[in-house]
């Protein structure tokens, strides 16, 4: 096992204050959450339509101008909010699922590039520059800065949900985070990823949780890195077709515990499954021309998926994985992010 790097410096601070106060009696912890559904962003005409998984069509579609773009999207599983970029990822909204209104914002000093709640749905971190934000919930605002030495892609909560693991790509490594003191715990190398025979240097980027938290997948250019946290050091680096640099983590089937990637190209695209526990087995792997293969997908707790953004079909959502029988919802605009929403 590598020896873990002194623990650095970090950088605590309030940074921004809260724009929305809340309290117990808040009417929005109080409402029943809404059917299950897809939000896919609109980002064109600044919109969100509403897809209903049970009659693969869209409810409605909801004004947000200005709010939505390609970035991530992500939702609380017992709350009914959706966290969502604006201001080319500056900002950081906090949507009511039910009202379909923002009741909060934060605004960030670096573009955010990835995000994820905690396992309690009491609070949600993101990568901002060389910087991890703590965003508590329901009173939502910056709380805690935890400051790294370079910059930060993604964020996923580990083993218990006390800690947080961060890619660092820059410096091909990961940064393991304590939530309890937001103190930076130490570093764990990537090692080498080898494809096609050649040994190059791993950047990871997006990276998500294995189910029990155990096991943390980080996505690289043609290799998927997986970290096992207890031991503190990456046991796995299976190939994944597509291409260098490009190659990132598109949807988690929680019905599969399978983790889609993706490889996109200008005309073609790679989508490759693979298993998130041990041995962490590459299941399928295959081409597709980027028309057919979504840049976005989510799926439901019992595996029903849909996928959005496609290179030379943009005004598209089809269900996920490809298939000769998919559905196909034409929406006349752009399509951007997808998420599910409990």
């Amino acid at each position: 096992m590598r020896s873990w790097i002194a623990v650095l410096s970090s950088v605590l601070a309030v940074v921004c204050c809260v724009s929305t106060s809340t309290s117990a009696s808040d009417p929005r912890f109080t409402q029943t959450l809404p059917p299950p559904s897809f939000f896919v962003a609109l980002p064109a005409i600044g919109e969100v339509a509403i897809l209903d998984p049970a009659t693969n069509e869209i409810r409605q579609e909801a004004k947000f101008p200005g709010l939505f773009s390609y970035l991530p999207m992500v939702a609380a599983q017992t709350r009914p909010f959706v966290f969502v970029l604006a201001n080319n990822g500056l900002t950081i909204n906090e949507v009511n699922t039910i009202t379909l209104k923002v009741v909060a914002s934060a605004k960030v000093s670096a573009s955010v590039t990835g995000m994820t709640v905690s396992q309690t749905d009491d609070a949600l971190f993101a990568a901002s520059g060389n910087d991890v934000l703590v965003l508590p919930v329901p009173i939502f605002g910056v709380a805690h800065t935890i400051g790294l030495p370079d910059q930060v892609y993604d964020v996923a909560v580990v083993g218990d949900g006390h800690t947080l693991i961060a890619t660092l790509p820059n410096t091909h490594r990961f940064a393991i985070i304590d939530l309890t003191t937001h103190t930076i715990k130490g570093y764990i190398p990537t090692g080498p990823c080898v494809h096609d025979g050649i040994h190059d240097h791993c950047f990871p980027r997006d990276i998500v949780t294995s189910p029990g938290g155990r096991y943390a997948i980080g996505v690289s250019g043609r290799n998927a890195l997986v970290v096992d946290t207890l031991m503190h050091k990456v046991v796995a680096a299976p190939e994944v077709k597509g291409h260098i640099f490009h190659d990132y983590a598109l949807a988690v089937d929680p019905s599969t515990n399978e983790l889609w990637i993706e490889g996109a190209a200008v005309e073609e695209n790679w989508l490759t499954s693979m298993s998130q526990l041990p041995p962490f087995n590459i299941l399928t792997s295959a081409l597709f021309s980027n028309y057919d293969c979504p840049y976005r997908a989510a799926f439901t707790p019992t595996g029903q998926g849909y996928g959005s953004f496609f290179g030379n079909g943009l005004d598209k959502i089809t269900s996920f994985p490809p298939s000769s029988n998919e559905v196909i919802l034409r929406v006349g605009t752009n399509t951007g992010s997808i998420v599910y929403v409990p």
